[in-house]
């Protein structure tokens, strides 16, 4: 039933345009303003007021949103979620790359052990001399390689190609004096320097933030730059290195107390403190000198031949050093993983050593035949 709603002509004249006398309502519209805008007032049968053309009559309410106070609160829980879990993601990362390192350097141990296998011996540290027992005097003397074990175990690797190109191995000094008339002729071909350029991925750390690539005056007379591939890891020569150096320099070279050093190669059964218990190799960093910023083709002690003669990650300039021209090096191994370093075992296995373990055991782990007891105790 439908019923008509008569509006005193003075409340008319007050709250509508000119000429509207009455407003016809009708139950079912009453029910829909009800339903949108709950907060309207029942409907009644009095007389009402008029509103403007094209407004409703019921009170408007307000849709949803954020006041300014909740959502500062939100933001603020944002950011203290993305603090707490920000660690955890780069902790992650950090375990992955140490992870990812721990493979290449047992990548690099089962190819020296190929070429154990191969050869009967392992690879030198240095495939030659570097000056100090030179007796022959042809520049292209095979006593004059300088390869390092990484460069000798390509094959193994499967970069066969890289090892041709580098003169099938042979490596050529990397320093002036190291040939008789002090310069590198016939060693330093096109094709050798594209050669040097190559990286291999296998000898890098990826928590290193070193290039690929770096940039030597060491390898050519006149000081000429040179570029050559990088490496984050070196052999171990032996406990000793700076310690003894002014004193027993020719012994750290060619006769050191480890398995890996210049000219001289090793069998297995010389390792009698057994493969397991013997380092073979280990992560170093350039700690900012650099003369740390080192090339896998070049074997040399205090970069790719280094020592457990001072704790792991002892920074470059501290420890037992030598002084080198400008620099005072040491000889350590480190790394870029915090509380330690990956080192590489003679069986293969990779371990993460702390730098909290024990110096006696870290030591004794750099000797081939000192017949220490160290298995379990790090």
């Amino acid at each position: 039933m439908k019923q008509e709603i008569v509006i005193p002509e003075k409340a008319a004249a007050r709250t509508s345009p000119k000429g509207v006398r009455k407003v016809r309502e009708t139950p079912a519209s009453r029910s829909d303003c009800n339903r949108r805008q709950p907060l309207c007032a029942a409907p009644h049968p009095g007389p009402v007021a008029v509103v403007a053309p094209g407004r409703t009559g019921c009170r408007p309410h307000p849709g949803p949103g954020f006041t300014l106070v909740e959502l500062l609160v939100v933001i603020a829980i944002i950011g203290m979620l993305v603090g707490l879990l920000l660690p955890a993601v780069q902790q992650a990362r950090e375990a992955a790359r140490r992870m990812s390192c721990s493979n290449n350097l047992r990548q690099v141990g089962l190819a020296v052990l190929n070429y154990e296998t191969m050869m009967t011996q392992f690879p030198a540290g240095r495939q030659g001399c570097d000056g100090t027992c030179l007796t022959d005097n042809t520049v292209n003397s095979t006593k004059r390689y300088a390869s390092t074990p990484f460069v000798a175990c390509l094959p193994y690797m499967e970069q066969e190609a890289l090892y041709q190109a580098l003169n099938d191995g042979n490596v050529y000094p990397c320093g002036n004096g190291e040939t008789p008339d002090s310069s590198v002729s016939g060693w330093n071909t096109a094709a050798y320097v594209e050669a040097a350029k190559v990286a291999v991925p296998m000898v890098r750390c990826p928590s290193s933030d070193v290039p690929d690539e770096i940039i030597t005056t060491n390898c050519l007379t006149g000081k000429t730059p040179y570029t050559m591939s990088k490496t984050d890891y070196a052999f171990c020569a032996g406990k000793r290195i700076p310690s003894t150096w002014g004193s027993n320099q020719m012994n750290i070279k060619y006769n050191n107390d480890g398995v890996f050093f210049y000219q001289r190669q090793i069998h297995g059964g010389e390792i009698r403190d057994g493969l397991s218990n013997t380092l073979f190799a280990g992560e170093f960093t350039d700690n900012g000198n650099d003369r740390s910023k080192t090339s896998y083709l070049v074997g040399l002690v205090f970069r790719t031949l280094r020592a457990t003669d001072n704790p792991i990650n002892t920074k470059a300039g501290y420890g037992v050093t030598i002084n080198f021209g400008n620099y005072e090096l040491n000889a350590a191994f480190g790394s870029y993983h915090p509380g330690g370093g990956n080192f590489l075992f003679g069986d293969a296995h990779v371990a993460f050593l702390t730098e909290g373990i024990d110096y006696t055991v870290y030591q004794a782990m750099g000797t081939r035949a000192g017949e220490e007891t160290v298995g379990g105790t790090y």
